[in-house]
């Protein structure tokens, strides 16, 4: 279902290639009650796990990362050997983005010993709730308060990662489209609606047109997936 070349998808602006994945209802709604597990499904779990599988890391918003109850990431044995076949560590590393640095060390995230995720703070976060996080997690600071997309991307950069995975929420999202640090798009649209006052998949920051290409588009179990690229 999925195709993933890394070749194709390398970089030469000297940033990680950067491929998000999201899930909306048919009007738009990331989420029901807070959460997007209820939008998916099983063919939606397996696109999920299949490009999570392929990416040098995962970035999200720690906002997300608290709703959702992130974990550390397990790839099956095959995907662990497919992995290491392309030259990548055996997981994907977890970026999790955050202004303030106020981040419980008792999430999920960061309950397996072996796995240490890497925690992208602003200038102004809080340096006593950073240092809780050290026993756990890898943190960084960048220079501003607001901690950019590109900023990110320049840390990653510099550590090696090649390719990464943007999984929200939509004010992270937003800002990387704002930022035109998106390359590709990979949406799930559910069978569902839901009104209410559910944000989009991306919002905030200034307004503007992206151009992408549309490369594929299949279904499975009433779930539409749509994955487009952007224009260069």
């Amino acid at each position: 279902m999925i195709e993933f070349d890394l070749q194709e998808r390398s970089t030469t602006t000297e940033r990680p290639y950067v491929l998000s994945n999201m899930v909306t209802s048919m009007d738009g709604a990331v989420s029901v009650d807070g959460l997007s597990g209820g939008l998916g499904g099983p063919a939606d779990f397996k696109v999920f796990m299949a490009l999570r599988s392929l990416v040098d890391v995962i970035i999200v918003g720690a906002g997300t990362a608290r709703a959702e109850q992130y974990k550390a990431p397990r790839p099956g044995a095959q995907a662990q050997r497919n992995r290491r076949n392309r030259g990548q560590s055996d997981r994907p590393l977890i970026v999790v983005v955050t202004a303030s640095g106020r981040i419980s060390p008792e999430l999920p995230l960061f309950a397996d010993p072996t796995y240490r995720p890497l925690v992208v703070a602003g200038a102004d976060a809080d340096s006593d709730a950073l240092e809780s996080l050290t026993s756990v997690a890898d943190v960084a600071r960048v220079a501003t308060p607001v901690v950019t997309p590109m900023a990110v991307l320049d840390i990653l950069w510099d550590r090696g990662h090649r390719v990464a995975l943007l999984e929200g929420g939509p004010s992270l999202n937003g800002a990387f489209v704002e930022s035109d640090c998106i390359d590709e798009w990979n949406l799930t649209l559910s069978p569902h609606l839901v009104a209410g006052a559910s944000s989009r998949a991306a919002h905030g920051g200034a307004p503007s047109l992206r151009g992408f290409d549309l490369v594929h588009v299949w279904t499975a179990d009433q779930l539409l997936f749509i994955q487009w690229r952007r224009r260069r």
